[in-house]
């Protein structure tokens, strides 16, 4: 028996047979049932500590080679401090516009909007903080459901709600700059969430969460 999972195909990565009476052991590589390898074991504990290589041994498997160049925060450190520096400019995101509400409640167009921006942006931290700690996110099907914390299943849903929200907020994103109805600096903070909006939902497609094919 194995496990092999919908959304990226991982699972079982090794599959051992051993027969204690001839001192055997056949290994099958990631889901190749086909394909096996004989070691003695006697011999292997004669050659004293060392280290194999196990993929090297069996012919080229397709679909491991997939899961060994699927991407995440886990295994590309470059990915990691993206995340955690979308998490901390929406955090700060979320500061600036609550004190640019308060300076500009009586004057300035719009300005309501940071009320909604103001909650999204810690929203949005915790999440990249999620993504950087909790690695089953990645594999297992979307939206991802943590038996252990209710919280991580909620903002599962948060690829969606960003999906949902991009267009029209690009659009009130032009319609700001058009018009000039905020200053430049909380365009520019503002510009730059919609931008890293997009490109992290590019990610989210890659990761597929919003879908598991």
């Amino acid at each position: 028996m194995h496990v092999c999972r919908e959304k990226i195909g991982d699972g079982t990565l090794l599959t051992s047979i051993w027969d204690n009476t001839n001192g055997t052991v056949n290994l099958y590589f990631y889901h190749q049932y086909d394909k096996t390898i004989q070691f003695n074991i006697k011999e292997e504990l004669a050659k004293g500590n060392h280290i194999l290589k196990i993929d090297s041994l069996f012919p080229k498997n397709t679909e491991f080679k997939k899961l060994a160049s699927y991407q995440i925060p886990h295994n590309n450190d470059a990915l990691r401090l993206f995340l955690v520096f979308c998490g901390l400019f929406f955090a700060m995101s979320s500061i600036y516009f609550f004190v640019n509400y308060i300076k500009n409640r009586k004057t300035n167009k719009f300005n309501s909007i940071k009320l909604l921006l103001i909650p999204f942006g810690f929203i949005l931290f915790y999440y990249m903080y999620v993504l950087n700690t909790t690695v089953n996110i990645f594999y297992f099907a979307s939206p991802y459901k943590s038996s252990l914390n209710p919280i991580i299943s909620i903002t599962s849903y948060l690829p969606f709600v960003l999906l949902v929200i991009i267009i029209p907020l690009i659009r009130f994103n032009f319609k700001l700059i058009q018009e000039k109805l905020w200053n430049t600096f909380a365009l520019m903070i503002l510009s730059l969430n919609s931008f890293l909006y997009l490109i992290l939902i590019g990610f989210f497609v890659y990761w597929r969460f919003y879908f598991n094919f």
